[in-house]
C-alpha cells in the first residue's frame, strides 16, 4: 500500500468515527464513507488487515446502519444484503423496507 492509500484509509476512517459519534452526518455522506470503507475492506483482504488502526468493514456497517436508520433507501438495501450473506434475519426486514422507501431492486 502507498502513501497515498495510506493516507485516504486514515481519513475515512477519522471521517467514520466522527459520524459515528457524532450522529450528525448527512445521511448520503454516511452512506457513501461506509460504502467506500466496505470497498476498501473487500480489496486489502485480511492480509493488510494488520496494517490498519481500524478495521474497514466494522466501520463501514456502522455507518451503513446509522444511514439505513436515517431511512437512506440505498442503504437500507446495501445493509438487507450483506446482513442476508452473513444469515442474519434482519436482513429480509432491511430489504422490506428499502422497498417500501421505493427501492426499485429490493
Amino acid at each position: 500500500m502507498n502513501k497515498e492509500q495510506k493516507e485516504i484509509q486514515a481519513l475515512l476512517d477519522q471521517l467514520a468515527k466522527y459520524f459515528i459519534f457524532h450522529k450528525t452526518a448527512p445521511v448520503t455522506i454516511q452512506y457513501t464513507i461506509a460504502i467506500a470503507l466496505l470497498e476498501e475492506e473487500s480489496q486489502i483482504g485480511s492480509l493488510y488487515r494488520d496494517v490498519y488502526p481500524n478495521d474497514p468493514e466494522k466501520l463501514g456497517l456502522e455507518l451503513l446502519q446509522l444511514a439505513a436508520e436515517s431511512n437512506h433507501r440505498d442503504a437500507m438495501y446495501e445493509l438487507g444484503w450483506r446482513l442476508l450473506e452473513e444469515e442474519n434475519s434482519k436482513g429480509e426486514t432491511w430489504l422490506r423496507l428499502a422497498a417500501e422507501a421505493g427501492h426499485v431492486e429490493a
